[in-house]
This record gives structure tokens, C-alpha cells and sequence, in this order.
């Protein structure tokens, strides 16, 4: 049984990201610098003319938002232009290492949280650091680190995430209020979790109730962090080489999430 309790330190740690990033792909040549900005060798020279190609995948919605911050930035970089291709979410993650088999990867593409290590390990993405070390104009330490490591391989950053947030407990306060069971609070603690789910649940009522999701919590590189740290296990060890979920703490983890679902039926 799992009593205690996280700190706000061990939440943000164990916080699952999703998290997308820009990432230099493995086709991509050497980009131009930023006005004022210092960068490698091979990369264009202030003035000739750059076009940046960009693999995306956002909704229609939102494509007018990355329009606005393409224009602004070939106003101020007025020898590059950026020129995007959109997929859909749902083709993305597949299209992405189509282009990279058919060498014809474009510059820049994003990258989702769970395919951060995968794509670089496949040599999908390349190394930013020469760039992050070398840019006057940009400070990765105003990045957040948990961020910024999941999207590190070898040492070496891989991608900048523009966006970072955590997997959040979210519960139905009618529920809560129609069983006369206060609402969640830092006294909580993942048996507390079980215990009201299972109070929760009635599955043979008219309408019937669950006390908890229908989805079972994921151990992906984006999702683990969230599963298993409650219990203090990690997924990988930290070269990212080895798996651990035959640790015990893993073990004692994977059988809580099973056992929410399978023995209590506090989900359909």
C-alpha cells in the first residue's frame, strides 16, 4: 500500500510532459544564424537568401497563430523563408520517419514528447547543442530543465520545447457531492485515490457510475514519469539503455493501476 504522500519537489518531478518541440531533422543543412547571433561553421551567411522547410501537425485552427509567427520572423530575418507542410495528429508520428527512410526530411519538424527519444535514437533529429552554445541571442536556462532533459539523448539537446505541462488529477464534483465525499486535497495519498474510486463505482445503478477513467495510466516516456513515480520507480535507468519496470517499486506500481481496474472495477 502506498501512503505517503508528494511534495511539490516529487510532483514536478514525476510530472509526465506533454511537451512538443522544434527539432533540427537529420536532412536538414546547417541553418542561418539569427541577425546578430553567432553559429557554426557551414551555416548560410548573414544575407543569402535561406529557405527553412517545417514538418508540423498543427489543426486547422492554430495554423493561422503559426502564420502570425512566421511573418513576424521573416520581417525581422528577412533572408530566410519559412515554409511549412502540415499532417494531421493522426498521420504525424508516421509520416515523420517515412520522410526520414526517403531522405527527404524537412528542415525543421516537430517532435511529440513520446517520440523525443525514439527519433533521436533513430537519427531522426540531430544534435542543437553546437548551436545552443555558440547563439548570443538565446539562453536555455530560461528553458525549464525537465523539460529541456526530455528532449536530451547522449548529453546533447535535441529539441527546444515550447510547451511543457504536467498530467493533472482531475475528479466530478457532482459525483463527489452526491456520495457526501470531500473533495480531493494535499492529504491524499494514492491508496486514498483507490479507496474513493471503489466508493465511487456503482456499475449496476440506472445510470451507471465509475469511479475512476477507463484508461490505463501509460508507461511511455511521456506518461512513466506520472505512473510510476508515486512509488519512486523510474522507467529507464539514466543512460535511457535499460528498462526497469521489474523493480519492485515498478512491480508495486504496475499491479496498483492493475488491480484500480480489473479487481475493484472502479472503471468499465
Amino acid at each position: 500500500m502506498r501512503n505517503s504522500s508528494l511534495s511539490r519537489r516529487q510532483f514536478l518531478r514525476f510530472s509526465a510532459g506533454m511537451a512538443g518541440l522544434a527539432a533540427l531533422s537529420a536532412c536538414a543543412p546547417a541553418a542561418a544564424p539569427s541577425a546578430g547571433g553567432d553559429a557554426g561553421g557551414g551555416a548560410a551567411t548573414s544575407g543569402e537568401a535561406v529557405n527553412v522547410s517545417l514538418g508540423l501537425t498543427w489543426e486547422a485552427a492554430f495554423q493561422s497563430h503559426q502564420k502570425e509567427f512566421d511573418d513576424k520572423f521573416m520581417e525581422a530575418h528577412p533572408d530566410i523563408t519559412l515554409e511549412p507542410v502540415y499532417n494531421t495528429w493522426s498521420d504525424h508520428n508516421n509520416v515523420v520517419p517515412t520522410w526520414a527512410a526517403a531522405d527527404t526530411l524537412p528542415d525543421i519538424i516537430y517532435v511529440h514528447g513520446s517520440r523525443a527519444f525514439p527519433w533521436a535514437f533513430e537519427g531522426i533529429t540531430i544534435p542543437l547543442q553546437s548551436y545552443i552554445d555558440t547563439d548570443t541571442e538565446f539562453n536555455v536556462e530560461d528553458v525549464w530543465a525537465e523539460a529541456l532533459n526530455l528532449y536530451n539523448f547522449k548529453g546533447e539537446q535535441h529539441g527546444i520545447p515550447y510547451d511543457h505541462g504536467p498530467n493533472l488529477l482531475g475528479y466530478n464534483k457532482d459525483m463527489f457531492d452526491a456520495a457526501g465525499i470531500a473533495y480531493p486535497d494535499e492529504t491524499w495519498t494514492m491508496d486514498t485515490l483507490r479507496e474513493t474510486a471503489l466508493q465511487l463505482t456503482d456499475a449496476a445503478g440506472e445510470v451507471p457510475k465509475w469511479g475512476w477513467s477507463a484508461e490505463m495510466p501509460g508507461l511511455s516516456n511521456q506518461d512513466g514519469v506520472s505512473s510510476l513515480g508515486p512509488w519512486g520507480a523510474e522507467l529507464l535507468n539514466a543512460d535511457e539503455n535499460t528498462l526497469l519496470l521489474d523493480t519492485d517499486a515498478a512491480l508495486e506500481s504496475t499491479q496498483y493501476w492493475t488491480d484500480l481496474i480489473l479487481v475493484d472495477k472502479s472503471a468499465p
